[in-house]
């Protein structure tokens, strides 16, 4: 609903589809995403990302510099 609203999303949840991948829409204070997922017993948002990666290849890109040099923890 946020991210439909014009809103940054909370959680890293939200994709939209753009030139054939999901690409995540732009977070709410990134740097505390995983304190939020925390709260709610949701896993890390890298690991999340990456798992998502992996599954839905070539559909999702994980983004951020740890996952480009295919690091992620």
């Amino acid at each position: 609903m946020r991210v439909d609203a014009g809103m940054k999303q909370l959680f890293g949840t939200q994709v939209k589809a753009l030139n054939g991948f999901l690409v995540l829409t732009p977070i709410e204070a990134e740097a505390q995403v995983d304190d939020r997922r925390k709260q709610f017993g949701c896993r890390r948002w890298l690991v999340s990302s990456r798992s998502a990666e992996r599954l839905s290849t070539p559909l999702v890109k994980a983004v951020g510099p740890e996952c480009a040099a295919r690091t992620c923890p």
